[in-house]
């Protein structure tokens, strides 16, 4: 979930419209995305999917 978040908020604008048009949202929907997948990091890190080492980058 993270990952799918970073790859859409990093994403060109032509493409997060594109997501935007497939998933029928309105555009604050990839901030609260990210926002929603980013509060689970340290879950993630817990469950070792995720090196602790990342969080910093990520803040």
């Amino acid at each position: 979930m993270l990952i799918e978040a970073v790859v859409v908020v990093a994403a060109p604008a032509s493409d997060q419209v594109a997501w935007l048009d497939k998933y029928d949202v309105p555009p604050d929907e990839i901030a609260l995305g990210f926002d929603d997948a980013f509060r689970l990091a340290g879950r993630l890190v817990d469950e070792g999917p995720l090196s602790r080492d990342v969080l910093p980058c990520c803040r």
